[in-house]
């Protein structure tokens, strides 16, 4: 029973068919080139796969600072993190990823992780604010855009407090995203012990709610310093000079 007979047979519309199999070639291809080897993977040691989760996913975390600290200074959160709480979201072109005004079902970060992807992040809220605003000049406002590409992040904020989507995101290429599932982040975290999280977290929310709301939105704010704020958070520990210590304590 493939999938086009399965379309057909469903009456779906040809419109949302040629979608639906677009994106199944899309998936089919990622699969592919990703992990062609998915069955010697499942034999492979579950700490070793803890490592290759880490060395594939921490260099696309660490384009964001505070994750760039924090693969530094807290490594084994950081494995535990790339292991479990993250997961490949696959993107065709009109997929829109999620709607302004809805709040997430599932809270997750996303990180733009494909060299050709993009994605287009739109907001409404300036027609939606000024009602008196002809209709031409709505449409204007409407079209404004911000365009994400690999390297860059959305919906931070879900990592540390309730959030409302600000905007919309769509793919306008085929694309693939890292999703860092919220949930699962928040209890890794906690169980880490380590205070450089929690001092992020009231950071980052203190910067929100300074905020004029028409200011909020799920992508980076340019006015929130986020590497001062790492910086200040999760500072990196200087390596230890094994070599004095041991000279001062033979000189004791």
């Amino acid at each position: 029973f493939s999938l086009q007979e399965f379309l057909v047979d469903s009456k779906i519309t040809p419109r949302l068919a040629r979608r639906v199999q677009r994106n199944a070639r899309h998936a089919i291809q990622m699969l592919k080139k990703d992990k062609p080897n998915l069955e010697v993977l499942t034999l492979i040691s579950e700490p070793l796969r803890v490592e290759l989760d880490f060395e594939v996913n921490a260099p696309l975390l660490a384009s964001h600072p505070f994750f760039w600290m924090i693969c530094r200074s807290c490594t084994t959160m950081m494995h535990q993190v790339c292991h479990t709480a993250i997961q490949k979201v696959l993107l065709s072109v009109g997929d829109v990823l999620f709607r302004e005004g809805k709040s997430p079902s599932v809270p997750q970060m996303y990180f733009v992780c494909s060299a050709g992807g993009e994605l287009r992040y739109f907001r409404n809220a300036d027609s939606r604010n000024r009602p008196n605003l002809s209709q031409r000049m709505q449409k204007m406002a409407l079209a404004e855009f911000s365009v994400m590409t690999r390297g860059h992040w959305a919906c931070e904020a879900t990592l540390w407090t309730q959030w409302v989507h600000r905007g919309s995101l769509a793919a306008t290429k085929d694309s693939v995203l890292l999703a860092l599932d919220a949930g699962k982040f928040t209890k890794i975290a906690a169980a880490s012990g380590r205070t450089c999280t929690f001092i992020y977290c009231e950071a980052f929310v203190r910067l929100l709610n300074d905020m004029d709301s028409d200011e909020l939105s799920d992508l980076c704010v340019p006015s929130m310093d986020l590497n001062a704020v790492a910086r200040e958070s999760c500072p990196v520990p200087r390596p230890r000079r094994y070599r004095d210590v041991w000279m001062g304590s033979r000189g004791q």
